[in-house]
């Protein structure tokens, strides 16, 4: 079964970049990349397409983690984007990294310990989807909590208003598409 992180019409692409801040200070991460937009007028640099597009804030997710299960094509968080305002961005580079190209809009946000987890086989495994139509995977990894139980939580109404613990052996991950 593939999530919905790993739709093949995704529109959003990963694009490893260093920003170069204004401060002198260099970051580096992914931005989440339209690659549906027209094609503008005149030639661009992807770089310049970016800070066009992000004309605001530039959001960089610098914590990203591929994980096995519940695909071996979903990818989770382990914290915040970092937000840096558009003012403070002196210039943008491509870097590419290993989740370059990969798909997605917003991934789930899972702590250290459950990023491990996720690269192992879990004890039970189900789908359900939230009221907004967006799937979510239950994974159990505790002996305790089965098949039947995780069925009964990934049924409406309980799959969108019972939330699991952060760090525990139970996630829920809400894939969210375009």
């Amino acid at each position: 079964m593939v999530s919905a992180a790993s739709a093949e019409d995704a529109l959003w692409r990963l694009v490893g970049v260093a920003v170069h801040l204004t401060n002198s200070r260099t970051q580096s991460g992914y931005v989440r990349y339209w690659h549906g937009y027209p094609e503008p007028a005149a030639v661009e640099s992807l770089p310049a397409a970016i800070l066009r597009w992000n004309n605001i804030v530039l959001k960089l997710d610098t914590a990203l983690v591929a994980v096995r299960y519940p695909d071996t094509l979903t990818i989770v968080t382990t914290t915040e984007e970092v937000v840096i305002p558009r003012d403070s961005v002196a210039s943008i580079a491509l870097a590419p990294g290993p989740l370059d190209g990969r798909k997605g809009n917003v991934t789930p946000m899972v702590s250290d310990y459950q990023a491990g987890l996720l690269q192992t086989k879990p004890y039970a495994m189900c789908w359900g989807t939230m009221e907004s139509g967006a799937p979510a995977a239950w994974l159990s990894y505790d002996s305790l909590v089965g098949i039947e139980e995780l069925r009964t939580l990934s049924r409406p109404p309980l799959t969108g208003y019972l939330v699991p613990q952060p760090g525990s052996n139970l996630m829920r991950l809400v894939f969210y598409f375009d």
